[in-house]
């Protein structure tokens, strides 16, 4: 399905695809791509969850299925496949060295 990105910074040679961990797209999350971009990065954050990150409410919930079918709902080649979407996008916007944090 469609894949929606968080970008900050201007294209340029240096860039970085930010993964962010199981709480998704946060504030502070995007936060991290701003301080990126700030420093002269072209930042891509792909929202790989799709808006379906793991809840706060249910961090502390000891019934460790949860997590489990939570995370078992994610094909991690699909993953790769939307990293190598992002890695393409700023190679054509004239990426030439590209990083990945997270």
């Amino acid at each position: 399905g469609n894949l929606p990105i968080y970008t900050a910074g201007k294209p340029g040679r240096m860039a970085i695809i930010v993964v962010y961990d199981i709480f998704g797209m946060t504030p502070q999350a995007k936060h991290v791509c701003d301080r990126l971009a700030s420093q002269g990065f072209r930042v891509m954050m792909p929202d790989l969850y799709r808006g379906d990150a793991w809840s706060l409410d249910l961090f502390s919930s000891s019934d460790g299925s949860i997590f489990s079918n939570w995370l078992g709902k994610y094909d991690f080649v699909k993953v790769n496949s939307d990293l190598e979407t992002c890695r393409n996008s700023l190679v054509q916007s004239g990426a030439e060295k590209i990083g990945t944090i997270g």
